[in-house]
């Protein structure tokens, strides 16, 4: 008997996601657990496994359109079995919002007095939608109005010049009260991205501490290391020395590791150093966990990190990768930003902002050098610690970086 093979509950309160790719097609023999599609849910992008041996018979959802838990994505049995028809209830109707649209022409449009021409709302927007100047039509309608019959008539000599397309983001046009403009769905990782910052801004009172800390010696020793790890195929950036540094810090003043539970009314403290990283990939910002930083090195924190941004950035990583975060940390300066107001990520208390480092003019021992500075932003919970609190602990973090060698690094 054919199987009729549904969106699956993922868990993590996920109920919706967006149907990626297939891979396999109808006619194809498919094992137990292997994999049919790749579905992107607003955490990640994961593979499907096939319930049962048997044949394709049917797919009943394209790529790149939204699907919900429960909805019927393939039907699978023995070859030529006849396939049934799903009820309808149990498959989602597909959005009008994953309707692609085709590109609208416009022809030039540059109005002389369009208020003093006769003509009603729907009038004017339709002669908009046609590339119409519409005070050139002569108007048919009583007083001389322009009606939508004189739109139409006169567009049938006007040619399109120009036209209008969507942007990369693949957006349907539509024509609004002022012009046209290109309506972007909000749904997949970027809606979870906004829903989880607006509770981030909503809910905590963020406060952001900025300074600067020389990195002369921090410079020299990353330096130093990264051409001698360079030979074992080792990326070394500063981001694994920070980590460390931050590690120090939270456990002097472990209120930054932690998070709060309004409902209960309580703080749960971290005993765990789990550290999110920031990705940017190109449907929005991802943060993968590097677990357990107080018990590794500088070099297997920075092999962890190169292998889970290019997971992150192919949209490879799994959704057990992104979970469990104790502290975040948010590097802007590789995009050559200085300072920021970075959004905590929940439910960590604390967020670090890195900026760009640069030659900057600071005074030692009464002179005017030029030394490398590192911009830093520290976003903390003012409900659940003090600016007094957070001013030591950024200075604590400093103080590691400006000395790495406090730090008593393994680099091996």
């Amino acid at each position: 008997m054919a199987t009729e093979f549904r969106f699956p509950d993922v868990g993590e309160g996920i109920t919706e996601g967006k149907l990626v790719k297939w891979l396999v097609k109808v006619g194809d023999t498919v094992a137990k657990d292997q994999s049919l599609c790749e579905v992107e849910t607003d955490k990640a992008i994961v593979e499907l496994p096939s319930p049962e041996n048997g044949s394709v018979l049917k797919i009943l959802v394209e790529e790149g359109h939204s699907i919900q838990v429960g909805q019927v994505l393939i039907v699978i049995g023995r070859r030529g079995e006849s396939v049934p028809h799903p009820k309808a209830e149990t498959n989602a109707v597909l959005p009008a919002e994953n309707k692609k649209a085709a590109p609208v022409a416009l022809a030039p449009f540059i109005q002389t007095n369009p208020a003093a021409v006769l003509a009603m709302p729907h009038t004017r927007k339709l002669a908009r939608i046609l590339g119409v100047d519409i005070s050139k039509v002569k108007g048919s309608g009583p007083g001389g109005k322009v009606t939508d019959a004189d739109v139409q008539k006169y567009k049938e000599n006007a040619v399109p010049s120009v036209s209008f397309t969507p942007s990369r983001h693949g957006g349907e046009t539509q024509e609004a009260e002022h012009g046209t403009v290109e309506v972007l769905p909000l749904i997949g990782m970027r809606r979870a991205i906004a829903e989880k910052l607006s509770e981030s801004h909503r809910e905590m009172v963020h406060v952001t501490l900025m300074d600067e800390v020389d990195v002369e010696e921090l410079v020299s020793l990353r330096e130093k290391e990264k051409t001698r790890l360079a030979a074992h195929n080792v990326k070394l950036t500063f981001l694994p020395f920070i980590i460390k540094a931050s590690i120090v810090a939270l456990t002097k003043y472990p209120i930054f590791n932690s998070e709060i539970d309004v409902e209960k009314k309580e703080i749960r403290i971290k005993h765990f150093f789990n550290v999110g990283i920031a990705v940017d990939t190109p449907e929005g910002l991802v943060v993968p966990v590097v677990r357990d930083c107080d018990k590794k090195s500088i070099t297997e924190i920075a092999i962890e990190i190169a292998d889970m941004a290019k997971e992150a950035r192919d949209r490879k990583i799994s959704l057990e990768q992104i979970k469990g975060s104790s502290f975040s940390i948010t590097n802007y300066g590789s995009v050559g930003a200085r300072f920021a107001t970075p959004i905590i990520n929940p439910p960590n208390t604390a967020i670090l902002g890195v900026g760009r480092i640069s030659d900057r003019a600071v005074v030692r021992d009464g002179k005017v050098v030029v030394r490398k500075m590192l911009p830093l932003s520290f976003g903390f919970d003012h409900r659940i610690a003090d600016g007094a609190v957070a001013a030591e602990f950024l200075s604590e973090l400093m103080r590691h970086l400006s000395d790495p060698n406090t730090l008593l690094l393994d680099l091996i």
